[in-house]
């Protein structure tokens, strides 16, 4: 009965709150829910997008609130950890999607389910104390050094305060206005000199230990006339403290340092021998002692000024600076330091020094440590040099460096090997002379930071040795070497972080170290890829001279709803400091989604250990997992690609290479393995820009690389290398150039434009065509599009120009019929050929955009039949086309400045799902083939965005797309299959990298537009032909075409006109001549023909190699050399 009324109490307080939670103070994105004590669940299913834990209710109230993930609250709880009906292993965190659904519903919903206990928010923790001294706020350095962290070890509710009155912190500097309101209650008082007549009076609270403040209280005169009675007092010559008795005595000598109630004060008013007990700075000195001393040991919490470090600490002051020298410098700092560690301090901070070494001062340093037993701490110095400075520089001191908010070095620091530790320094509130406040910078605010967190170690661990208090200290400070890399070594090992030196002798520190994997379905690239799986096991580090980690067991975790995790717990047995343990065998189980993106995936890692001892240790790591689509040994970095690429295997060894040009001025020819082949790169002596033309423009069965150069020269580069200027243009040369047989001798010719108005034809020796150069209206900083666009059987080379005109030249140098077309604004986007109405007469529209903002479609008379208006942006980017969905008719995809990618039909209009957004302006062009082979052809561009974006026919995302780069994707990607393994890679060039990504499937590029400009000849023709296909018109001869592409895997195209009815055979001859295939046999009208050969030879898949293939009429043979690659 009594536990049925502690459930339903229980409910009724779970039903009650949530109606009304307060969500102040609590994560928007999470809730802790308890299901009822009599539920057990063995596993979630978190394999899809909402888990599932077989609890029909639940399960369903998850998926209408789209809970994408559950995650147990206390993953090394157990069903018999219970409070009540609380079950611990019971306690779940859901996640949800806050832009969707708010928390309060969420929490009404989960309360009323029969399945759940209660439901109730998750707040956000932070550290639960905060000093009140007012000036905190402008003390940013203890935020930085972890302080107010460091001060939640402490209890201080309960009336515990970090750090103690008997660690001695000396300040051996100007001198200190103990009297100050934020330093008195904390100032040194030497038990010794309090005469033993009147010590127990003065220890008003027997507690053994007289403190300042009862020193005040048995003061009964203001014996200095101050006005205030205040500790000055009790070293006047009247005060009952003064009985002219060296009360320690611990120099033997019983006159040397009488009454040194308080401090000490070795310098005196002049340079010579006038020491006094009153270490009290004086309003003609420095304020530098005060602010080092506030800095050090201010009193903390007292409602007033501000905070230090130690929290609780005595200040010792030690005046080593003469009242009537210069404030600039200490004079008796080595006196002032043997002092201090002989009347018992326990850190003795030196915010001075100079350059210079000498055995006595070391020596002095050395009895400080040895005999007596204090730290020194000492400033680096400020002159921004790297020469050392001493006594920070010698040994048995800690040399402090001064870093900024950002964990910079100080523009005024000094640094070397010599200096141990860093520390703020810069806009350091502290105290000043008459009860002031003023920020200073310098490696001497920097210093007594340091110190003060060593006092506040030392309280913690008052037994351990100097040794383990400075080593701890300097293990634990965070690095800051990447945020600093001129200063490497220089700037010791870190900036001061107090909380993980306070840490280091009560946990461990574990760390994630490295993640490694076997993978369960590879595809064969030995990356996680999406849709494979592998078993993960993750190396943790236990950082040295922390605790060591006992029993440590992990529980991974993915808020993403790519990555699956079955098994999610590992265990790593001990793991002693300084070394790492891995989880293994027991390793973690993941799978990623086959729609997954390329990308970094965020894993969490909750770490437990020493759960049997008094310090159980919960850490949370993250780190992150790279499912990845590159081709191994790239991405490769590059200088800023714009272009597009060639993929073919210009030496002829049987691999592809990738042929592009980038800003450091080199034509570039990698293989697959990302290394350039034999005599590449070569020299273009100016920035390239353009994308290369490859082909055999000689006929002598090698292929050549034509490019121009920002240098003004057209290129024409072999196979190995050797390269030759065989034109030079009047302006630069942006665009690639094209590569066409205008007289059918075999060879082909080169059309080039440039930014200086020229069109120039020439041979491939540089020879100009006839009727050219010729000079147009306007610079041409993209390529021309070579076809026979009206189907007259002449060749047309089509430009536009920034003269905002539209040409279509003829051979003999005319326009044809029409053109020149005059627009609203220049062409920066090349004109591409197709024919987009699907006529037979041969002829062929035009494409292009304008800075008009339009995509353009033009017939072959000249005349507009649509366009296509972008969002106010020009449109620089070249178009594509293809036949995308295998209908017959064309879509035609082109990014834009505005951040869109559009597609559209054939007729102008924009198919569903499009445009696409994007991120950043689109200078790429698009590259499109079927990657899959499933008859659907998808979408290949780049974007300002750092993002490479792969698209279905409909808009949406394929798998593993966007690809995300560290730069902008400005180049036009090629599709192709790059190492011969029978699937795509996608290739393209960013302002940082070439990449390389690998599609695993099998893919068909042949019948679509793979590259820049749709082929390596870099024409802008689409020739789309399924089987034999009839061309255009009659032509005039037989001709026989080079195939396209070539080298081909697996599919080429051949081309050839015959001018008379006959019979005609088209047969493939092998390397030997001996004919191996038949594509035609059989009578054929006059007429101009293209046929696709799929490779096959008698139904199965022919060898790599070289090829010839052989046309035969009545009255003529024709042949023509191919290279098939695998």
């Amino acid at each position: 009965m009594k536990k049925y009324l502690l459930t339903s109490l229980l409910l009724m307080a779970s039903l009650v709150y949530a109606a009304s939670p307060d969500l102040s103070n609590a994560f928007e994105d999470r809730i802790l829910i308890c299901l009822q004590p009599d539920i057990t669940i063995e596993t979630v299913n978190s394999q899809g997008r909402v888990p599932v834990t077989g609890l029909e209710s639940f399960d369903a109230l998850m998926q209408l609130r789209e809970v994408h993930s559950m995650e147990p609250f206390l993953p090394s709880a157990t069903y018999d950890d219970m409070d009540g009906d609380v079950i611990l292993a019971n306690i779940y965190r859901l996640k949800i999607d806050k832009a969707h659904t708010s928390i309060a519903q969420v929490l009404s919903d989960f309360s009323k389910d029969a399945n759940v206990l209660y439901a109730e928010p998750e707040y956000i923790r932070k550290s639960n104390y905060t000093p009140n001294d007012t000036r905190l706020g402008q003390q940013w350095f203890l935020t930085q050094v972890s302080a107010l962290q460091a001060w939640d070890l402490w209890n201080l509710a309960a009336g515990q305060e970090p750090g103690s009155h008997s660690v001695v912190l000396a300040s051996n500097d100007s001198g200190v206005q103990y009297t100050h309101a934020d330093l008195w209650k904390s100032t040194w008082v030497n038990q010794a000199e309090v005469p033993a007549a009147i010590f127990n009076a003065v220890d008003s609270n027997q507690d053994g230990y007289v403190n300042a403040e009862e020193v005040v209280a048995y003061l009964l005169d203001d014996y200095n006339s101050s006005g205030t009675i205040n500790l000055q007092d009790a070293v006047h010559p009247s005060s009952p403290f003064m009985d002219n008795i060296d009360g320690d005595d611990w120099d033997s000598n019983p006159v040397t340092y009488v009454d040194d109630l308080l401090g000490w004060d070795p310098a005196g008013v002049t340079s010579g021998n006038d020491p006094d007990n009153d270490p009290l700075t004086s309003g003609t000195m420095s304020d530098h002692g005060t602010h080092v001393a506030g800095l050090l040991g201010a009193t903390t919490d007292n409602g007033i000024g501000i905070a230090s470090v130690v929290f609780n600490g005595s200040i010792m002051a030690v005046k080593s600076q003469y009242d009537e020298g210069d404030p600039n410098f200490i004079s008796l700092g080595y006196p002032g330091m043997l002092y201090a560690a002989k009347a018992g301090a326990d850190i003795i901070n030196n915010s001075w020094g100079g350059t210079g070494a000498n055995t006595s001062e070391q020596a002095t340093i050395n009895v400080i440590a040895d005999t007596y037993g204090a730290i020194s701490v000492a400033a680096a110095g400020n002159d921004n040099s790297g020469e050392d400075h001493y006594p920070s520089a010698y040994h048995n001191v800690v040399s402090v460096a001064a870093t900024t908010t950002g964990d910079n070095k100080a523009s005024f620091s000094n640094y070397s090997p010599s200096v141990d530790i860093s520390a703020p320094g810069v806009n350091i509130h502290s105290t000043v002379f008459n009860n002031g406040y003023q920020s200073f910078g310098g490696t001497s605010m920097a210093s007594p930071i340091v110190a003060s967190g060593l006092g506040l170690l030392k309280s913690l661990y008052p037994e351990a040795s100097n040794t383990w208090l400075i080593q701890t200290l300097l293990n634990s400070a965070d690095p800051i070497d990447e945020n600093n890399p001129d200063f490497v070594g220089q700037l010791g090992s870190g900036r001061l972080n107090i909380n993980s030196a306070l840490l280091q002798g009560i946990y461990p520190r574990l760390s994630y170290s490295s993640y490694s994997l076997s993978l369960s379905n590879d595809n064969g690239d030995g990356l996680l890829s999406p849709g494979e799986g592998a078993t993960m096991r993750v190396n943790l580090f236990n950082d040295p001279g922390w605790v060591d980690a006992l029993d440590v067991t992990g529980v991974l975790s993915c808020d993403s709803e790519y990555i699956s995790i079955t098994d999610s717990t590992g265990s790593y047995g001990n793991i002693n400091n300084g070394n790492i343990a891995v989880s293994y065998p027991d390793g973690y189980t993941i799978s990623v989604a086959e729609d997954a993106p390329s990308g970094l995936y965020q894993m969490n890692l909750m770490v437990s250990a020493n759960a049997a001892s008094e310090n159980p240790y919960d850490t949370y790591l993250e780190f992150s997992v790279d499912v990845s689509i590159w081709q191994v040994n790239f991405p490769i970095s590059s200088s800023t690609i714009k272009g597009g690429n060639a993929v073919v295997d210009l030496d002829g060894d049987g691999s592809n290479e990738i042929i592009y040009t980038a800003h450091d001025s080199l034509l570039h020819a990698v293989n697959a393995d990302g290394s350039e082949i034999a005599g590449f790169p070569v020299m273009l002596n100016y920035l390239a820009e353009a994308t290369p033309s490859v082909g055999d423009v000689d006929n002598d069965g090698d292929l050549e690389v034509v490019v121009g150069s920002l240098d003004l020269n057209l290129y024409v580069v072999q196979h190995d290398g050797t390269a030759e200027s065989i034109h030079v243009a009047p302006g630069f040369m942006l665009a690639p150039a094209s590569l066409y047989d205008f007289d059918g001798d075999g060879d082909l010719e080169i059309v080039s434009v440039s930014y200086n108005d020229e069109l120039a034809v020439m041979h491939h020796d540089g020879t100009a065509l006839p009727n050219f150069p010729m000079t147009l209206d306007g610079n041409m900083t993209v390529g021309a599009a070579i076809g026979d666009i009206d189907g007259d059987g002449s060749v047309n080379i089509v430009v536009g120009t920034w003269g905002d005109r539209l040409h279509a030249i003829n051979l003999d140098g005319t326009e044809a019929a029409g053109f020149p077309v005059v627009l609203a604004d220049r062409v920066r986007s090349a004109p591409i050929l197709a024919n987009l109405d699907g006529s037979t007469d041969g002829s062929l529209e035009i494409l292009f955009g304008c800075d008009d903002n339009k995509l353009h479609a033009y017939d072959s008379g000249g005349n507009e039949l649509w366009y296509v208006s972008s969002a106010s942006q020009n449109i620089q980017a070249d178009p594509s086309v293809a036949d995308m969905d295998g209908d017959g008719d064309l879509e035609i995809i082109i990014g834009g400045l505005d951040r869109l990618i559009y597609a559209v039909d054939h007729t102008g209009t924009f198919l569903e799902g499009w445009p696409v957004g994007t991120g950043g302006a689109i200078y790429s062009s698009p590259a499109i083939a079927d990657i899959d082979d499933d008859g659907f052809a998808e979408v290949f561009i780049g974007s300002n965005d750092r993002l490479l974006y792969g698209l279905n026919l409909d808009g949406s995302n394929v798998g593993g797309f966007p690809v995300e780069n560290t730069g902008n994707i400005q180049g036009s990607p090629t599709v192709a299959d790059l190492d011969g393994d029978s699937d795509l890679e996608i290739i393209v060039g960013a302002d940082d990298k070439l990449l390389v990504m690998d599609i695993s499937s099998n893919g068909e590029t042949a019948s679509y537009w793979p590259t820049h400009r749709g082929n390596l000849h870099r024409t802008g023709v689409l020739l789309t032909t399924v089987g034999v296909e009839e061309r255009r018109g009659l032509p005039m001869s037989h001709k026989l075409y080079a195939n396209y592409p070539n080298p081909f895997n697996p599919t080429t195209s051949i081309a050839f006109d015959i001018a008379e009815d006959t019979h005609v055979s088209l047969q493939i001859l092998d390397i030997r001549g001996r004919v191996v295939g038949e594509l035609i046999s059989a009578p054929m009208t006059s007429g101009s023909y293209r046929l696709k050969w799929n490779g096959e030879l008698r139904g199965r898949p022919a060898d790599a190699g070289i090829y010839f293939y052989r046309l035969s009429s009545q009255n003529s043979i024709l042949v023509r050399k191919m290279t098939l690659l695998k």
